[in-house]
This record gives structure tokens, sequence and C-alpha cells, in this order.
């Protein structure tokens, strides 16, 4: 996924670059165009989804895990534990 961030990133001239990935949260750090890249990310989850699915022969999955439940676009880097989410 990581890899297809980056494909499409250039593809679509977005200013941003991976940051960090703890468990299953992946965090990008982009100057402007945040809708954008959120929906690159969405993109590069689906491209990343497919391509294991189609290898593993699992040619019928539900719509339902095509999707990322949420994709959060923060205005800082670092909060603190009295700020709102």
């Amino acid at each position: 996924m990581l890899v297809a961030m980056m494909w499409l990133f250039e593809a679509f001239a977005i200013d941003g670059r991976f940051c960090i990935s703890i468990h299953d949260e992946v965090r990008y750090l982009v100057r402007e165009d945040c809708y954008r890249a959120a929906l690159t990310l969405q993109i590069a989850s689906l491209l990343t989804r497919c391509t294991f699915a189609y290898k593993l022969g699992l040619n019928d999955l539900p719509q339902s895990v095509a999707f990322f439940s949420t994709a959060s676009i923060d205005q800082c880097l670092r909060k603190e534990v009295t700020m709102e989410l």
C-alpha cells in the first residue's frame, strides 16, 4: 500500500509523504490537497486489497471490506489530551 500511495502521489502531484504506521493506522503528512490525499489513500487501499484477493483466488468479497471505515484529516500532528478529536 505504501508503494501504491507513493505512485499515486506522484501521478496526481500531491505534495505529501509517509509519516508513520502503527498497527492498522497509516499517517501521511500533506502540505495541501488533504481531501485528494484521503481519496488517494482509499484508492491505494482498494488496489492493494484487489491485488491480494486476486492472488488468493478470493473473487467474491463483499463491498463492506473494500473501503476504510474512516479517514481522519487533522490540522496538527500532535494532540493534547484536552483537545477534541
